[in-house]
């Protein structure tokens, strides 16, 4: 250890937050099922709430590994297939682009190799076909590249996903996502709805006043629209992160029971793409990459 060097994880903690300005973070550490959880800072500037191990967090883009690992318990139980045209399970699916439309499937989707343009974030409402409405506009998405061509982060391909999900299961995309989940993971602290959040001590985004300025302000538009849920929607705890990663860890097993198969498990952890400057390869919602000569698997939110 040099001089530069934190000599332990509260030291590197605080060395980072006022690095970044982060007003407070929850740190979750799982080593051989032992599980430490600690809490730095505030969760608002304006309130000066401390942050605890059980504040709420938008967790953001993790969200789309619990979205890719529901639709691969779909896979386990027949109902789905990674390289079926997603047209085949949304027959009134229409794309700017023809060959799209028939050529792009789930794998695609989860490795973000559609082509489709990715950042939309209009809101259709908090109704149960906000997911519906949305997909019903995908034609005036822009087919940025053939699919499969290249890596490219698209958001807009986990609604398309998530719509997939609704039409096979019945269900609304939240629902399923709590009962195949949410549940048997015990994930009793992970909510998808600001308004099942706010009876929960919740930590608050921040902003610079300024572009490059020290000085932050609280950001006011707390929920994304709900169509982003299967891409971004999941509000959770570092305790139910934990219990999440530890699923994956034992081949998707958790409480005794087998919940998604190891073989499941394993395919969403093979290279499907390189993945620009984002990650080494890019699986089936996991971003892949090696650190000291070590395999990582993970995913940034």
């Amino acid at each position: 250890m040099t001089d530069s060097q934190p000599a332990n994880l509260d030291e590197a903690v605080h060395a980072a937050m006022e690095h970044w300005s982060v007003p407070g973070i929850a740190v979750g550490i799982l080593r051989r099922g032992d599980v430490e959880r600690r809490a730095y800072g505030v969760t608002s500037r304006e309130t000066d709430q401390p942050v605890t191990p059980d504040t709420l967090f938008q967790i953001g883009s993790i969200s789309k590994v619990f979205t890719a690992t529901l639709a691969m318990m779909l896979v386990d139980d027949g109902k789905l297939d990674l390289d079926t045209p997603v047209s085949t399970y949304l027959p009134d699916l229409k794309l700017a682009d023809a060959e799209a439309l028939r050529a792009i499937t789930l794998r695609h989707l989860f490795s973000h190799t559609s082509g489709l343009e990715g950042d939309r974030f209009t809101d259709y409402g908090l109704g149960d076909d906000a997911l519906a409405k949305a997909i019903a506009e995908f034609d005036t998405l822009r087919q940025l590249t053939r699919p499969g061509e290249l890596w490219t982060y698209c958001n807009s391909g986990f609604y398309l996903a998530g719509r997939v999900i609704e039409r096979v299961t019945g269900e609304v995309f939240e629902q399923i996502l709590r009962e195949r989940l949410f549940a048997p993971l015990g994930l009793e602290r992970s909510f998808l709805f600001a308004h099942e959040a706010i009876v929960y001590p919740v930590a608050i985004g921040h902003a610079p006043k300024e572009p490059g300025a020290a000085d932050q302000e609280i950001v006011r538009a707390y929920p994304l629209p709900r169509n982003v849920n299967p891409a971004g929607g999941v509000i959770s705890t570092v305790g139910d992160l934990l219990k999440f990663a530890a699923f994956h860890l034992a081949g998707g097993t958790a409480g005794g029971k087998q919940v998604l198969s190891s073989d499941a498990v394993d395919a969403m952890q093979q290279p499907q793409t390189v993945a620009g400057n984002f990650a080494e390869h890019y699986g089936l919602g996991w971003a892949l990459h090696t650190v000291g000569g070590e395999r990582v698997i993970g995913h940034g939110g």
